[in-house]
């Protein structure tokens, strides 16, 4: 084989990879192309139901909020006499036995 010979088989070789690389690319953005106009054409079908859902998932929120709230209050209470508790021992030690 000559050099000549080998120098178009080799730029045949790359023509054949660049298109390679072109038919595996188009492939994945053909589907994605597709994908999208199928998303356009369900949104405004699905739109509605979203917005329900949002609507539900605002008032689930809300509850829980409620909930945990009523849960956290007695040990919220409980923590803060306790500190009050400290606060007016330290104190009255300080006033009656000279911060001993």
């Amino acid at each position: 084989m000559s050099l000549e010979t080998l120098t178009i088989a080799r730029d045949c070789a790359v023509i054949l990879l660049a298109l390679e690389v072109m038919v595996l690319l188009a492939v994945p953005l053909f589907v994605l192309l597709k994908v999208t106009q199928g998303l356009g054409r369900l949104m405004p079908k699905i739109r509605p139901a979203m917005r329900k859902a949002y609507q539900v998932e605002l008032r689930v929120t809300g509850i829980v909020d409620r909930g945990m709230v009523g849960i956290r209050a007695p040990f919220v209470w409980l923590a803060s006499a306790g500190e009050t508790l400290d606060t007016w021992h330290a104190a009255l030690r300080r006033n009656f036995f000279g911060g001993r």
